[in-house]
């Protein structure tokens, strides 16, 4: 059993993760045409906890904490031919849209009178570039997926964005003009970043 989001699909082969607070722990390849499963290759650097992965067929990108810390997550991108890896910003929750990552910061909060810290989500969202770079604050509208959002209307902008109440199409309305933007056999929540609607 693999969580949402600690799984995606690129071809013929998923990569996925299992939720584990062990020193180090592997992301798997399934090829689902021949079954075959296979560790990915990660060279020079022991990490674990590996969380929202996502693939462009060429890289991993995933959020995780290296195996010796105790304290904040980072964004990583591993080349899934080579497995070298390179570490893209502080952060959490990473997505692929475009030829961008979004993400959510991170910020220390105080555990206790020794001073000692750990890091927290920070509740704002950035972009960079897939190769990494100077990361950029972006505006969006969050939905959790906790809660119901079928039939709520979510501004963003001039725009205003709603599921429908079958759960499987989502329509941006101005005014009374609307168009269908979204359709799934299922939506839970949404979330308006830039440019882009990420389901």
């Amino acid at each position: 059993y693999v969580r949402s989001g600690y799984a995606c699909k690129s071809g013929k082969n998923i990569y996925f993760a299992f939720t584990s607070t062990k020193k180090s722990t592997p992301i798997y390849k399934f090829n689902v045409k021949t079954g075959k499963r296979v560790k990915v290759a990660i060279k020079r650097v022991k990490l674990k906890e590996f969380k929202h992965l996502s693939t462009d067929g060429k890289y991993l990108y995933c959020s995780a904490r290296p195996a010796k810390s105790l304290g904040c997550t980072y964004i990583y991108r591993i080349n899934l031919k080579t497995g070298s890896t390179k570490r893209l910003a502080k952060g959490i929750k990473p997505t692929l849209v475009g030829n961008k990552i979004i993400f959510e910061g991170v910020k220390t909060q105080k555990v206790n009178d020794d001073l000692r810290y750990t890091y927290v989500p920070s509740g704002k969202d950035y972009q960079i570039p897939q190769e990494g770079g100077r990361r950029q604050p972006v505006s969006h509208v969050e939905v959790s997926a906790e809660t119901s959002c079928r039939g709520t209307k979510v501004a963003s902008g001039k725009y205003k964005y709603y599921i429908t109440k079958d759960g499987k199409k989502i329509y941006r309305q101005r005014g009374k003009s609307k168009k269908l933007v979204c359709k799934a056999k299922k939506i839970t929540g949404f979330r308006v970043l830039g440019g882009y609607l990420v389901v």
